[in-house]
């Protein structure tokens, strides 16, 4: 008898801690989420160049709770005929006429104003393409938004975000000529909102971006870069940006699911910037931290985490960084930051005059949740 108790009592002792153990992870975890979904829900961009259009609570899965679908409509703008003996042969295809399946026309601007802006900037954007200059290179095609939504909620208790974007298609050289053509008249349209953007301002929203955190949990760190002078919207000056950024196009169709995949942008942003490729990361762990407008360049954004393995340290992705295909072009430096709310709030303080507003967004999205 005295054996068995010697035995069993241990046992009993031993199974008691691990699962109290085991209860009071489950509850610091809990706490943890519960705190992330708290100040998510109050996330406020110190940014006046941001207007945040959802946020999850904590995060949105771009697996299962974002949804793309192309309208059918398209967006072109002709290059002058006049130069396009000038361009190099490298700079891609440009279209012959105009396809516009949504008016250019803006509610308080007079149409006369508004198709002499489009034509200036017109020859302006087909100067730059010609000369190679503010990172106009190529021109590639690109997905623009119609319609977007942030309102709509799972069905289940978690009531999580679902964003769904209706999309047409676009490319480089019209979004830089409409860019340039609403940055004329941003003293008068007045204030944006969501509704605004979904109704006459549709035709200008042809381009959105993703600003990607890469975390390293080996390190406890996250990477960071500066912008190389030669990739576009420097404005020729060196700004420090999240990991990596890339814009939704195309190339991130997914034929399996049919339709564009904003998961594809996510992980062929990481690779083409940074070389890390799908073996250093698990797809579940790619996760959305919000979406937002960006007023100044007049583009739509997310805000997106990758975590990579704990065997994957950033010696390994500096390595390799300059085998990426847009490295040179895109990134001129690459380091990294502690992975703490003292240290990002820090670096931004320190550095805010060079950084863009949605990278300072980003940032905070992410310290919002440590």
């Amino acid at each position: 008898m005295n054996v068995l108790v010697q035995i069993i009592v241990p046992a009993i002792t031993f199974l008691l801690g691990y699962f109290a153990e085991k209860l009071l992870d489950l509850s610091v975890k809990k706490c943890r989420e519960a705190a992330a979904k708290k100040k998510a829900r109050k996330m406020v961009s110190s940014q006046t160049d941001i207007l945040i259009t959802a946020v999850g609570y904590p995060f949105i899965s771009p697996h299962q709770e974002v949804k793309c679908t192309e309208t059918g409509k398209k967006m072109y703008l002709a290059f002058p005929e006049e130069r396009r003996s000038e361009l190099p042969a490298s700079s891609g295809t440009f279209e012959t006429k105009d396809e516009l399946s949504y008016p250019i026309h803006l509610d308080g601007v007079e149409d006369t104003l508004l198709k002499g802006l489009v034509e200036k900037n017109r020859s302006a954007v087909a100067e730059c393409f010609i000369n190679r200059t503010g990172g106009m290179y190529f021109n590639g095609e690109k997905y623009g938004i119609s319609y977007f939504d942030g309102y709509s909620r799972t069905c289940d208790e978690a009531e999580k975000p679902i964003l769904t974007y209706r999309l047409y298609k676009t490319d480089y050289f019209t979004h830089s000529v409409l860019q340039e053509t609403i940055k004329d008249l941003s003293k008068q349209y007045g204030e944006l909102s969501v509704q605004r953007l979904n109704t006459e301002f549709a035709p200008f929203r042809t381009s959105m971006g993703v600003s990607i955190i890469v975390e390293l949990p080996k390190s406890n760190q996250i990477i960071l870069t500066q912008r190389a002078r030669s990739s576009s919207y420097t404005e020729n000056a060196v700004w420090y940006y999240v990991s990596a950024t890339e814009a939704f196009s195309e190339t991130d169709y997914d034929s399996f699911m049919r339709g564009p995949s904003l998961l594809n942008c996510i992980k062929r942003g990481v690779l083409e910037e940074l070389n890390i490729n799908s073996q250093m990361y698990d797809e579940a762990d790619i996760k959305i931290y919000a979406a937002f407008f960006e007023k100044y360049f007049f583009q739509d954004g997310l805000v997106a985490k990758i975590t990579l393995h704990n065997d994957v340290g950033f010696e390994t992705i500096a390595a390799s960084k300059d085998s990426a295909k847009d490295s040179v072009l895109e990134v001129g430096n690459l380091f990294v930051l502690e992975n703490s709310a003292s240290a990002i709030s820090g670096f931004i303080r320190n550095n805010r005059q060079t950084m863009r507003a949605q990278t300072i967004f980003a940032l905070e999205c992410h310290m919002a949740r440590l």
